[in-house]
């Protein structure tokens, strides 16, 4: 019988816990949504939300036929890789789920971009966090460790959420439920406004 010395690995990557953590920020998800988000192997999700589940920082909940996923943002654990112990007023996220397919075109750009800017702001007090820690300790600490991967699985949640909300978008343009003229027109009165915003800094 071979030993697979990899089991332990794929079901505690920190990384991969948070961008789980993430997708379940603002709300419970089914297995399938979870699957559709991330765009893992299966057997690999369904790793993580078991070990996940065990440890107590997810909740497996069942209706009927359906299972879904929510997130226990009071555990330790969460709220660490979370980085809400990290930084007093951390926790500025949407608790509130959002329908996608609900939304019009305005709406969608919108919600897009607030889901970018929390992503990027995870980025910024990463970084914030490891000059004060570096600037502290001259070597590698286990609290600088624990920040850098904070901040890689940050910069990846940034390019899921880009590449995730795109490929929202072009379904919902496939269905006609998201009109192309207007996403153009509603991209374009953002770029007006922020060209606004930088000429009056």
């Amino acid at each position: 019988m071979v030993k697979n010395y990899n089991t332990s690995w794929w079901n505690n990557n920190p990384k991969l816990e948070v961008k789980i953590f993430r997708r379940l920020e603002d709300g419970s998800k089914t297995f399938g949504e979870l699957l559709e988000m991330l765009r893992w192997g299966p057997q690999t999700l369904t790793n993580y939300l078991k070990n996940l589940t065990q440890k107590g920082c997810i909740e497996k909940k069942k209706r009927g036929r359906s299972v879904s996923y929510t997130l226990i943002r009071s555990h330790p654990y969460v709220r660490q890789m979370l980085s809400w112990d990290w930084l007093p007023g951390a926790d500025v996220r949407i608790h509130k789920r959002v329908e996608m397919d609900k939304l019009n075109e305005e709406q969608f750009i919108a919600c897009w971009l607030h889901s970018i800017k929390f992503s990027f702001l995870n980025i910024i007090q990463a970084y914030m966090l490891l000059g004060k820690r570096t600037k502290e300790f001259s070597q590698e600490t286990d609290s600088i460790r624990k920040i850098r991967s904070f901040l890689e699985a940050s910069v990846s949640d940034l390019a899921d959420t880009v590449s995730f909300n795109g490929e929202v978008m072009v379904k919902e343009i496939k269905r006609g439920i998201l009109d192309p003229e207007r996403i153009w027109e509603a991209r374009n009165k953002l770029l007006k406004q922020i060209k606004n915003e930088i000429m009056n800094l």
